[in-house]
């Protein structure tokens, strides 16, 4: 698949562009679109892109929306702590943690400052 990105000149390019699933396409534009969107051009096999308007359309969704979700849900999947190495260190710090003398952090800390 071959993507280029037009960053598109607009007076809002400093506000960092959304989106969010829960919105619904309104007068102003496309769905839970800031005013600064970044345009992208992507090119698909045409059955692919039938598929993939079909589907846009059976939810209710445009194109780019139905796409953009896609790519939302694809990234949070490869989110931080998602790989084997991140999983194992945090259920050693589960561990640690479980570990720890129970009560009040802060009175432990003063009481082992005031000792010094």
């Amino acid at each position: 698949m071959e993507v280029e990105e037009r960053a598109q000149s607009n007076s809002n390019a400093s506000r960092p562009a959304t989106w969010c699933a829960t919105t619904r396409r309104t007068s102003i534009g496309y769905l839970g679109y800031t005013h600064a969107v970044a345009k992208v051009l992507v090119s698909f096999d045409d059955s692919l892109l039938r598929r993939i308007d079909r589907t846009a359309r059976s939810r209710g969704l445009t194109r780019s929306a139905y796409l953009a979700q896609l790519a939302e849900n694809d990234a949070r999947m490869a989110g931080p702590g998602r790989d084997r190495a991140a999983q194992a260190a945090l259920r050693e710090l589960d561990l640690l943690f479980a570990a720890a003398p129970g009560g009040d952090s802060t009175a432990a800390i003063r009481t082992a400052r005031d000792a010094r």
